[in-house]
């Protein structure tokens, strides 16, 4: 009896070793989530906002994007004018990249805002990522999109009994200007960059592009 006694407590001491082991296991994975949830909230715009407050009155960092200091991967074309505008950029392949040399007079947070034309094209949204010296301030800024706008062929016309016939509609490939948000809507604003005076170099790295850029 005292042998099956000693039996029964080294049973039971394995046993709580092997659930102590267990249990230890199974929290690791729940932890190391919970660090990189960590580690990706803080890199979200909403939290990149918080840690700058906007400046004053500042004037526009301008942009022309006939002036890149780097193009990579595109058949691109710069002209003297593309439909009316000068010194645009006009990128004909789908991906690539396109950096430029920004001079930053007052050190504050900036909207972006993208005058361009699309082109034509199958896809349905221009499709990118915009870095500031070479990375992501934030996660927010690494899936951007522009829309391809469309319109009508041609004028609403009526049929014999007075109804509205809808015309077919075509890609509208006239230039537009529009500032840049977040794909998920969460924010009602344009997203916002940081940057201090100085110079910095702005890329944008295109996985959808066909379109033609003026200013920036």
């Amino acid at each position: 009896r005292e042998d099956q006694r000693m039996s029964r407590a080294r049973l039971k001491a394995i046993l709580s070793m092997v659930l102590f082991v267990a249990v230890v296991i199974g929290l690791m994975p729940l932890a190391e989530a919970e660090e990189v949830s960590s580690e990706e909230k803080k890199n979200v715009y909403e939290t990149y906002r918080k840690n700058y407050t906007a400046g004053g009155n500042a004037d526009d960092v301008v942009i022309r994007a006939a002036d890149h200091i780097s193009l990579q991967d595109f058949q691109a074309d710069t002209r003297n004018e593309y439909k009316g505008e000068k010194n645009a950029l006009v990128l004909k392949s789908e991906a690539g990249s396109v950096s430029w040399e920004i001079a930053v007079q007052k050190e504050g947070l900036y909207a972006v805002n993208i005058q361009y034309a699309s082109l034509e094209s199958t896809h349905a949204r221009i499709s990118f990522g915009l870095q500031v010296d070479g990375s992501y301030p934030y996660e927010e800024l690494k899936n951007l999109e522009l829309s391809r706008p469309w319109k009508y062929a041609e004028s609403i016309r009526k049929d014999e009994r007075g109804n509205d016939l809808l015309p077919q509609q075509e890609q509208s490939f006239e230039w537009q200007s529009c500032d840049i948000y977040d794909n998920d809507g969460k924010y009602n604003s344009p997203l916002m960059i940081h940057f201090t005076q100085g110079k910095h170099i702005v890329k944008m790295a295109f996985t959808q592009a066909e379109l033609a850029i003026g200013e920036v």
